[in-house]
């Protein structure tokens, strides 16, 4: 039956039955409620508004969940701004990713097949599958750790892990062709470009000044942000570290795009969006994601090494990387700031190497942790009376291992290893040269994430999950479209 729904649905929709009589009485009606409402005042006209949107996208999730998805990837990069435009407070954009994610899920569920999307097949049940399976029933145990005092902080991690696994196996299941895989790396592109234009545009032409009140609304966020003479850039994102660090990764995917590529529109297309990502990284400050880009074209290099453009890339990195370090530049903030990624005198390095030596003995001596969400401003919400309340573990590795112990941490880390070299071994054994591509930009991309999670909390929370699990679900499947007819593939998507 749900089927039949869908299907008449997509009737509606495509052969655009509501143009007749009917239509146009359904028209008139429409209108005359929401004048009538709209009499009522300004609130209840917004709210109808909202609802009526929020009805409408339902039904055309309902007949295509991969718009669902799309959906979800583009949230992020909207409400952050949109909640600083209108200078409101705690837009549920978390909790709007999550429900999305969930309302997918139950959909494939009932419906079992919704137009081209199939069922998973069982040789995509890859390590990558299985670790992720693993690590969520690891966070249920953890509901009976000894040493956590709150349960609905627990569920506030829960909540957010099931949502990580569903995206997950979304993505599984949406992939039965090329042209899903398409779409989303040219959603992504879109994205990523728009925030690094939108990073140079701020940088260039002056922060705009609602931005420039959100900063200086909060003391600490303007401590965080307003460094050495200048604003750190965060584009449409929430800050400058996610801001950096998922640009960072975007410039990972398309620089790599851009070198492969043959269609030269499109080579041209990719390696100019890569370069306002750069930019858009250096306007950041954000050291983590300099560090992070370094690594994945380390990878890269390591990978392609036989390839001439690799070594024409290794010698003009390097000799950027050179007159970056040691060129005689000065005065200069974004350079500067560049430079002291590498600097091990760094005073807040220091600091963050004397909190881990610190925080090792309780480590050793808890090796299930002391519970989800126990540290930083969230163990002061939901453990106000723990003994990890508070601290700032400024790494996404020491978080689980002091939050988790150390089957957590191991356990999180086979998630990076299982992509990784899945991501290697495709790229090897695949015989379609645009899905070594993908596997090269994919594995290059979690390298660089996995590095970021040294310094950085760079896996939590949206958006960047919406990037990195559908990434794990690629390199998980993409193997299986090998022998599939060619389609349109990202040299011939935007023809």
């Amino acid at each position: 039956m749900v089927a039949r729904l869908s299907q008449w649905l997509q009737s509606i929709f495509i052969a655009n039955k509501l143009s007749g009589p009917i239509g146009v009485l359904f028209a008139l009606c429409s209108a005359l409620f929401i004048a009538f409402v709209s009499a009522k005042g300004e609130k209840l006209t917004f709210l109808l508004l909202i609802a009526l949107l929020g009805v409408f996208f339902l039904f055309i999730v309902f007949v295509n969940p991969r718009y669902g998805f799309f959906t979800m990837m583009v949230i992020p990069f909207v409400f952050f701004e949109l909640e600083r435009f209108l200078g409101t407070k705690g837009l549920p954009i978390n909790s709007l990713v999550q429900a999305i994610s969930v309302y997918l899920m139950i959909l494939i569920l009932l419906k079992r097949k919704v137009g081209s999307i199939q069922v998973m097949k069982s040789d995509s049940y890859s390590l990558i599958t299985w670790v992720l399976i693993v690590y969520e029933l690891y966070v249920v145990i953890q509901a009976f750790n000894p040493h956590m005092h709150s349960l609905e902080g627990w569920f506030f991690a829960f909540r957010s892990s099931i949502s990580a696994l569903i995206i997950y196996l979304l993505v599984l299941v949406m992939i039965d062709s090329k042209k899903f895989v398409n779409q989303f790396f040219n959603l992504w592109f879109f994205l990523a470009s728009a925030s690094a234009l939108y990073s140079c545009y701020q940088k260039w032409f002056g922060i705009p000044q609602h931005i420039i009140h959100y900063i200086h609304s909060d003391p600490l966020r303007y401590a965080l942000i307003y460094v050495s003479g200048r604003y750190r850039i965060f584009s449409l994102l929430a800050d400058p570290a996610s801001a950096g660090i998922i640009i960072s990764g975007s410039a990972t995917i398309f620089l790599i795009f851009g070198i492969r590529n043959r269609n030269l529109r499109l080579k041209v297309m990719y390696l100019t969006g890569a370069s306002l990502m750069i930019l858009a990284i250096g306007y950041s400050g954000t050291r983590t994601a300099y560090a992070t880009l370094l690594a994945s074209l380390v990878l890269f290099a390591i990978m392609t090494i036989n390839n001439f453009r690799t070594v024409l890339l290794i010698i003009s990195g390097a000799l950027g990387f050179l007159v970056l370090m040691y060129g005689p530049i000065y005065g200069n903030a974004t350079v500067n700031r560049f430079r002291s990624t590498f600097d091990s005198e760094d005073a807040s390095l220091n600091v963050r190497d004397v909190n881990r030596q610190f925080i090792q003995p309780y480590i050793y001596s808890h090796p299930l942790g002391g519970g989800v969400l126990t540290t930083e401003a969230l163990g002061q919400k939901y453990n106000p009376d723990h003994e990890l309340a508070g601290f700032p573990p400024d790494s996404g590795y020491l978080k689980m291992a002091l939050e988790t112990g150390w089957f957590g941490i191991f356990i999180y880390a086979m998630i990076f290893y299982s992509g990784i070299t899945r991501g290697i071994r495709g790229y090897y054994t695949v015989r379609n040269d645009h899905l070594k591509t993908i596997y090269l930009a994919g594995t290059c991309f979690l390298f660089s994430i996995s590095v970021a999670n040294y310094a950085q909390k760079s896996t939590f929370g949206f958006p960047i999950i919406t990037f990195i699990f559908p990434i794990l679900a690629i390199l998980s499947k993409l193997s299986l479209l090998d022998d599939k007819p060619e389609e349109r593939s990202l040299e011939s998507a935007s023809d």
